[in-house]
């Protein structure tokens, strides 16, 4: 089992992927019946935010947090069979690069180590590079080099800040992204006597199958 993601949002989204008057168009709505309007971009930042939990991804660029407790180990091999005494450890070597959720990755803003005292050192640029051509991104050591030999605090012992998303604005995001976010503004619009925190609205099929190449799946 993979370990429980730790993140923390430190700077929202500062636009969403719909304006308010492309939202009302596609729902239909005319330009000067505001009455809706403020329920209109609730619903649109509650399918923004299902879609990004559904599809594992970051749309409008946002700053995140990943604490992990410590280094990152390679998966041990399946185990094989043996006859008679099988003796000495188990042994899964370190690993070499550390995964950045929320993909799309654009940059890494800070990594950061704290010891048993809890004191923060930042991490030396040189030891490592940033992977942001893969999803999800990578952070990587360089040649020939280690993860910092700090003695971790037991807990949230690493702390990388990264930068995530498509861009700043709509324009950036995949248009089969938009049309499943334009799917499930809809359905949440009409059927908004059930979009409460109580109830588990059903998102239209179409919308998963739209969304569905875009899951990042953890193993």
């Amino acid at each position: 089992m993979p370990e429980p993601l730790r993140l923390k949002l430190i700077t929202g989204p500062q636009d969403l992927p719909l304006t308010l008057d492309e939202a009302k168009a596609y729902l239909k709505v005319e330009d000067d019946d505001t009455a809706d309007d403020a329920l209109i971009v609730a619903l649109m930042r509650g399918a923004v935010r299902h879609l990004e939990a559904f599809t594992g991804r970051a749309l409008i660029t946002q700053t995140w947090r990943l604490s992990l407790d410590d280094w990152p180990r390679r998966r041990a091999a399946l185990p094989r069979l043996w006859e008679g005494v099988r003796e000495g450890p188990d042994i899964v070597a370190g690993q070499d690069f550390i995964e950045i959720p929320r993909p799309p990755l654009q940059s890494v803003t800070s990594f950061q180590v704290f010891d048993t005292s809890d004191a923060a050192t930042e991490v030396v640029g040189s030891t490592y590079f940033v992977d942001t051509e893969g999803e999800p991104g990578r952070l990587g050591l360089r040649f020939a080099k280690t993860w910092p030999s700090t003695t971790l605090r037991p807990h949230d012992g690493i702390r990388i800040t990264f930068v995530a998303g498509y861009g700043d604005d709509g324009n950036a995001v995949p248009d089969d992204l938009k049309a499943g976010l334009w799917l499930l503004l809809a359905h949440f619009h009409e059927n908004r006597a059930a979009c409460d925190q109580t109830t588990d609205v059903a998102v239209p099929r179409a919308a998963r199958e739209l969304l569905r190449p875009y899951r990042v799946m953890r193993l």
